[in-house]
């Protein structure tokens, strides 16, 4: 049996120590990528840079523009997509981004529709496309909606269809605010024919009885003034059927048409009824 003694002792023992731990780091650096907690991301910054309104049918569109940049350094301009939020409502929408020719902030936009006026807190989510970058979010981002005016007339001519000549009949002309804001300095007229002379006009206003109006050339015409989404007001016209003398003395009936019309300067809107005058019978 081998005997050693002290110093031969010490110096097989610090051998196998460097031994053990050479055993130990190389274990350490032969370990799979899979060891590891996850792939480093890029952090980013995400950004509304503003926002622009237009009226359409229905309430506002509002435009938001987002970016998100990554920091100095980084090999790439972000990636992937954000959402747009409103603070309680469902209303969003998402973008897609679009990389800078250079720099590091990749930008985008999308449309928010049919917003009533108000007060709206927005929020943008960045989600990356790849695992490079990490997400960020941007948050209380306040923006105030204008109630743009958008008025939407709609007409309609009710008329007897039948009047015999030397007597009397009205036509009557309904128009209705079907927007979601009210239409201002609305006029509205109903021509006649000349089978039919205009004898007397006038405007009701719900709740406030009637007015006068004028006729000029045959044709009833009334300023409205206001009318509110979805509140109605008529403009009528009593009117004379008349045929000719040849008409009358050959019993032949006349069939004409008239015409109703609403504008406020924004919207248009007509509709006609036809009216017969009809002989007188003698027995």
């Amino acid at each position: 049996m081998l005997r050693l003694n002290g110093a031969s002792r010490r110096r097989a023992g610090i051998a196998a120590a460097v031994v053990l731990a050479g055993g130990l780091a190389g274990s350490a650096l032969l370990a799979p990528a899979s060891a590891f907690a996850g792939v480093m991301q890029v952090p980013t910054t995400t950004s509304i840079t503003g926002t622009q309104q237009s009226a359409v049918s229905g309430g506002t569109t509002l435009k938001v523009s987002v970016s998100v940049a990554s920091p100095s350094g980084s090999p790439l301009a972000p990636s992937g997509s954000v959402k747009v939020s409103i603070a309680g409502s469902s209303a969003s929408c998402t973008t897609g981004l679009t990389a800078p020719s250079s720099g590091l902030t990749s930008t985008g936009s999308c449309d928010i529709t049919s917003l009533p006026g108000g007060h709206y807190q927005l929020s943008a989510a960045y989600s990356p496309s790849v695992m490079n970058f990490g997400s960020s979010d941007a948050h209380n981002y306040w923006v105030t909606v204008s109630s743009h005016r958008y008025s939407r007339l709609s007409t309609r001519l009710s008329c007897p269809q039948q009047v015999t000549t030397g007597h009397q009949g009205t036509c009557t002309l309904s128009v209705t605010d079907n927007g979601w804001s009210p239409a201002s300095g609305v006029t509205a007229s109903i021509a006649l024919p000349s089978g039919l002379s205009a004898r007397g006009c006038s405007v009701r206003n719900s709740g406030w009885g009637w007015h006068p109006c004028s006729i000029s050339w045959n044709t009833a015409k009334a300023s409205l003034g206001t009318i509110s989404p979805w509140q109605t007001k008529k403009l009528s016209v009593t009117f004379t059927g008349h045929l000719t003398s040849w008409q009358q003395s050959h019993g032949r009936m006349n069939r004409v048409r008239v015409k109703g019309s609403a504008w406020d300067g924004s919207s248009y809107s007509s509709s006609s009824a036809a009216v017969t005058i009809m002989p007188r019978l003698y027995w």
